[in-house]
């Protein structure tokens, strides 16, 4: 190694540039880092003005990795964001919160007994009227996830005074996507296990409607998978 002449060396300024590129950016391979998240959750449980911040974050935390969602699934996280739907379900809450939250419950394995199902029904189903696509393919995959959890909970579900059913019918009239498509069967698969919703569905005319995603172009996948 090459002794310099002078201790008060100086890099240039190609060095000095390169020194500051490589000080302040980040790494590449980093994953999203959240707070504790009993911080996180704690923020999100009071009246903050942050809480769409708090929710971008714990969807792009979720969605980075599968051992991410699985800590997510065993924390009280999937509690406090199904309350944070009950909590804006009525129609002058914020669809936004709502959207964010099914954001990140459609990524969670949710096992657990529905703390409140007449609040949560309203808001998912307030999701699936005037929510985006993308916010009511969230509310349909929540919805199937939380119909799974129990009997008790798909009886409810399916019976609850916020039309659940015909919503999820209608989203098979409106929607040209497979993952829609998928996400609206999986969900009315579901719900109509028992009898009494089963024969509600054909009521409201779901053969017809099956009938026409079979003949139309979309992946057979799509509805043979199920």
């Amino acid at each position: 190694m090459q002794v310099l002449p002078s201790k008060d060396f100086i890099p240039n300024l190609t060095l000095h540039r390169l020194i500051n590129l490589w000080s302040s950016s980040p790494s590449p391979s980093s994953s999203p880092r959240l707070p504790p998240l009993s911080d996180l959750l704690r923020d999100l449980q009071s009246s903050t003005t942050n809480t769409h911040h708090l929710l971008s974050s714990l969807s792009s935390f979720a969605a980075s990795s599968d051992r991410n969602r699985a800590s997510l699934s065993l924390s009280p996280c999937p509690s406090v964001l199904l309350s944070l739907l009950a909590r804006h379900g009525n129609d002058d809450g914020d669809l936004s919160v709502l959207a964010g939250a099914a954001r990140v419950l459609s990524l969670l394995n949710l096992t657990d007994p529905i703390p409140e199902t007449p609040p949560i029904a309203r808001a998912l189903s307030r999701l699936l009227r005037a929510g985006s696509p993308d916010s009511r393919v969230d509310a349909a995959r929540v919805l199937d996830s939380l119909a799974r959890s129990s009997p008790d909970a798909r009886l409810a579900l399916a019976s609850s005074d916020y039309g659940l059913l015909p919503l999820l019918l209608r989203m098979l009239d409106e929607t040209h996507t497979p993952s829609a498509v998928d996400a609206a069967l999986a969900c009315l698969i579901t719900l109509s296990a028992p009898r009494r919703a089963r024969a509600q569905v054909v009521r409201l005319g779901v053969v017809p409607k099956l009938t026409r995603i079979l003949s139309s172009e979309l992946p057979a996948e799509t509805v043979e998978g199920r």
